[in-house]
């Protein structure tokens, strides 16, 4: 889903595959790469499908995965293989850390672009077109993507270039690494707002640390109402179990201390019956991060 007030996103494409069954075997691919505009300004985007048996593919793909303006979308379409050839079209958006009017997203649609599809050795290259949630045209472009193994692969030997100097390098792995955690979840900083759709009538949220349990806690609120009181983050994961009675559900997560080796980085998870979301938070004390859970 690409955002029309932004002209330059930094570029990657991420397929993450759901877990959906299906009477017939399905085969998970992941892609990442670049969509150019007609103007030259770059997109991020990150494609994650599944093949069945007839030819048809289900997924999601990731706009601008390490920005700002995170953004996942269901995708549905299909690959002729006689042709080497792939369609796919974003059907819905599934969340988005973008705070502009949705009326301002428009989706993505490939048709018969050239593919070589063969895991992480995987390429997608063609044109695609985009229209609003209207119908209406948006924007235009090319896309190229290749397998995200691939795509990691070259970044990292890049950085190990003889030639190249010590600062360039740095910027290099760090980006490697942005992109490697933006690929598998979300990143929530201060004032961030994470906008998600749920189908049913609750959300489970699930809270833990996979990483140094250096005493972070943190203050979970539904709307106005305190449903986790300084909680002291574990291995161990918790579980909140938070209806969606209205339309719109505002979930606020506040840090009440940055633990032993700030920030406060706690893990989390938003599963409903269409996502499973999984997050970082990063917020230093007394700040906060928030999830708007949209009833669909």
């Amino acid at each position: 889903m690409l955002n029309k007030k932004i002209t330059y996103f930094f570029c990657s494409i991420c397929l993450l595959m759901t877990s959906i069954v299906y009477s017939q075997k399905s085969i998970p691919y992941e892609l990442v790469g670049t969509i150019k505009l007609i103007d030259n300004s770059i997109i991020s985007y990150k494609l994650s499908f599944s093949e069945f048996e007839d030819g048809s593919i289900k997924g999601k793909s990731i706009t601008d995965f390490a920005g700002e303006h995170r953004t996942e979308s269901a995708l549905v379409g299909h690959i002729d293989r006689d042709k080497n050839t792939i369609t796919f079209s974003e059907k819905s958006n599934l969340l988005t850390k973008s705070n502009v009017a949705s009326e301002d997203f428009c989706f993505v649609h490939v048709y018969n672009a050239k593919m070589k599809i063969k895991r992480e050795q995987s390429i997608i290259q063609g044109h695609f077109y985009s229209r609003y949630a209207d119908g209406s045209k948006c924007i235009e472009g090319d896309i190229y993507l290749v397998g995200d193994q691939m795509f990691l692969e070259k970044m990292k030997d890049l950085s190990k270039k003889k030639l190249l100097p010590k600062k360039q390098k740095k910027i290099i792995k760090d980006l490697t690494a942005k992109s490697e955690e933006g690929m598998s979840r979300t990143v929530l900083t201060e004032g961030q707002t994470l906008t998600v759709r749920a189908l049913n009538d609750d959300i489970m949220i699930r809270l833990w640390d996979d990483e140094h349990i250096d005493g972070d806690r943190i203050s979970v609120y539904r709307d106005e109402k305190l449903i986790l009181d300084n909680y002291a983050v574990k291995k161990a994961q918790k579980q909140l179990l938070i209806p969606i009675i209205k339309d719109t559900t505002e979930i606020r997560i506040i840090a009440t201390n940055e633990g032993r080796i700030p920030p406060n980085s706690a893990k989390f998870a938003i599963v409903n019956s269409n996502i499973n979301v999984p997050i970082t938070i990063r917020l230093y004390e007394g700040k906060e991060a928030k999830f708007v859970v949209v009833k669909d």
